[in-house]
């Protein structure tokens, strides 16, 4: 209160969030244990999954509840892109959009990005969620998206978990007929991007969209 948020250690502004230790342990060392776990990383933390923070010493159901709500919390935070502001002129943009949602998934995921008729952001929705090794996209749903929320246009993204660059077979097949499917809507497709990791890979920039 004296000092502001920003003069804690990280360690410090967790304990907050779990308010007390366990036997033997303060909220701090409770904090500072758990973040050991991940390298001292707040980004190794938000990989957790739910279980595996609820079963750290003195944590639990509760507290590990109220943990992955403040992760979200960032990740969302993170995310959130100025309407009025953002437009989505480059690849670049956009991967800073998605990148947050999607570079440290263990599964594959789908995202649109909807745009305006001046290409500003104005939205974003999660379209499917698959395995390590794909997941299935139905063209009509992203169309569906985009009307929807009255888009005039869109950008398409998804990762690979392997951190790999390269679009497989069936990534050049989805573009190509979500590509094919817009020009039918009168919708514009902007891009394609594959995060991998803090590296992207973007179908325009290379060539495989126009």
């Amino acid at each position: 209160m004296t000092h502001g948020a920003e003069a804690l250690a990280t360690s410090e502004l967790l304990a907050i969030l779990l308010r007390t230790g366990a036997l033997g342990h303060s909220v701090v060392d409770v904090a500072r244990d758990l973040l050991h776990r991940c390298d001292g990383s707040l980004r190794g933390l938000s990989r957790l999954k739910y279980q595996d923070i609820a079963e750290a010493h003195g944590i639990g159901p509760a507290k590990a509840v109220a943990l992955v709500a403040a992760l979200e919390l960032g990740k969302r935070w993170t995310v959130e892109a100025d309407r009025d502001h953002t437009l989505l002129l480059g690849s670049k943009v956009a991967y800073e959009i998605v990148a947050p949602l999607l570079r440290d998934l263990p599964h594959e995921e789908c995202w649109v990005l909807l745009t305006n008729n001046a290409s500003r952001f104005i939205g974003r929705e999660r379209i499917s969620t698959g395995s390590v090794d794909g997941t299935i996209v139905d063209v009509r749903s992203v169309m569906a998206c985009a009307l929807r929320n009255n888009a005039s246009g869109f950008v398409i993204a998804h990762n690979h978990p392997s951190h790999s660059l390269n679009p497989s077979q069936a990534d050049i097949h989805l573009t190509n007929a979500l590509a094919e499917a817009s020009k039918l809507m009168n919708l514009a497709m902007q891009d394609h991007i594959i995060v991998a990791g803090n590296r992207y890979y973007s179908f325009r920039d290379s060539k495989l969209l126009k």
